[in-house]
């Protein structure tokens, strides 16, 4: 690959680091809302359903299985933050760099000179 190329794309994956943790932050709402709702319907009775208890005990297994879901979500939901995480500090590495760029360097590469600050874009 060139370097004009790798470029290109360091800086394509630097403009979209927003928009990639926005939609990831919509994924996480998503899990959130399925742990809440998993949550919501509580722990299986106290006994098993209608006196059944042990291995043929369907409820416990039902409560197995939820807690293993709810186990997986939160999985996903920690896999998807670090996501973000990488995403925003490779955003602040750039930022760096762009900023030790000449003016007419940062308006070729779309940068406002003397406008642009990370932290008034989040």
């Amino acid at each position: 690959m060139t370097d004009r190329k790798a470029i290109r794309r360091l800086l394509w994956r630097w403009g979209r680091v927003l928009d990639y943790c926005a939609a990831r932050q919509r994924e996480i709402a998503g899990f959130l809302a399925l742990i809440d709702e998993a949550a919501e319907m509580g722990p299986p009775p106290a006994g098993g359903a209608a006196g059944r208890s042990g291995p043929g005990d369907p409820t416990g297994r039902a409560a197995v299985r939820m807690e293993e879901m709810i186990r997986r979500y939160r999985g996903e939901v920690a896999r998807l933050m670090a996501a973000c995480d990488r995403e925003m500090a490779f955003m602040a590495a750039m930022d760096t760099v762009l900023d030790t760029l000449p003016g007419e360097q940062r308006r070729v590469v779309g940068v406002p000179v003397g406008v642009y600050r990370r932290e008034d874009v989040l």
